[in-house]
């Protein structure tokens, strides 16, 4: 019997000798490719550039967009400025249709709002998730990275993309389907203040 729990125990110890080895192998052949290590500059580059910007006052956000999108009219308007950046939302109502979205545009200047650009964006861009209430996927958008989401208990679309090389915009809306939705991004002309 103990002879069986000494040869018991020696075995364990050949095995976790063998599994650490592995374990390492695993590790060296992770390392980032030069090809990876190319993309991931550009990504922090881009994370720097945002921390050396200015945010914009809740003044010069309020007036970022126009007061009318094809047939819809700008009907409501809440700025939130905290923590550094500053968050304006914007809804949109269309009397004939009697269709709404919201759009939120986030400054991502300065170093919270740099922050959130990558949290709220490019680390959201790689998750993907489907199940028979929705989903949630990278999305092509005029040729940029998009995250679209869908919930289908509430017949609701989000799209999220970054433009200007400094706002992330958020455009929710209830009824309305991706399609009109790109439609309306389309016409979206931003007023940039200088």
């Amino acid at each position: 019997m103990i002879i069986y729990i000494l040869l018991l125990l020696y075995s364990c110890n050949n095995q976790s000798q063998q599994i650490k080895a592995i374990d390492l192998d695993t590790i060296a052949n992770t390392i980032p490719t030069d090809e990876a290590q190319q993309v991931q500059p550009s990504v922090f580059d881009r994370v720097a550039a945002l921390k050396k910007l200015t945010p914009f006052s809740p003044a010069q956000l309020k007036s970022i967009l126009p007061k009318q999108l094809l047939q819809y009219h700008q009907t409501n308007f809440e700025i939130t400025n905290q923590n550094g950046y500053s968050t304006a939302k914007f809804t949109f109502y269309n009397t004939n249709q009697n269709k709404a979205f919201q759009l939120t545009v986030i400054d991502c200047a300065g170093e919270t709002g740099a922050n959130i650009y990558y949290l709220q964006y490019l680390t959201r861009l790689n998750i993907q998730s489907e199940t028979n209430d929705g989903y949630t996927k990278q999305f092509d958008l005029f040729g940029q990275k998009a995250i679209a989401s869908y919930q289908k208990k509430l017949n609701q679309h989000e799209l999220t993309f970054f433009n200007n090389e400094r706002l992330l915009i958020q455009m929710s809306a209830k009824h309305i389907d991706i399609h009109e939705m790109k439609q309306i991004i389309s016409a979206l002309e931003f007023c940039i203040p200088s």
